[in-house]
Parts: structure tokens; C-alpha cells; sequence
């Protein structure tokens, strides 16, 4: 049970870090297309 908690909390980490990362993702494009259209 010790190990699967460090495997939840490892996963917790990588879905925070890649939900941030999408985010990013997402407002830079925004940017991107609000660029080009200005």
C-alpha cells in the first residue's frame, strides 16, 4: 500500500504538471491566433 500511494502521488505530479502544461499550451496559441488576426 506504501508504494501505491507513491505511485498516486507521482502520477498526481505528472497530471498537475501536464494540466499546466496544456494551459500554457492553450494560452499561447491564443496569443498566437490573436497575433495574426491583428
Amino acid at each position: 500500500s506504501h508504494i501505491k500511494d507513491m505511485i498516486k502521488s507521482r502520477m498526481g505530479e505528472k497530471a498537475e504538471y501536464f494540466t499546466n502544461h496544456v494551459n500554457d499550451l492553450q494560452t499561447n496559441l491564443r496569443i498566437i491566433i490573436l497575433d495574426s488576426i491583428i
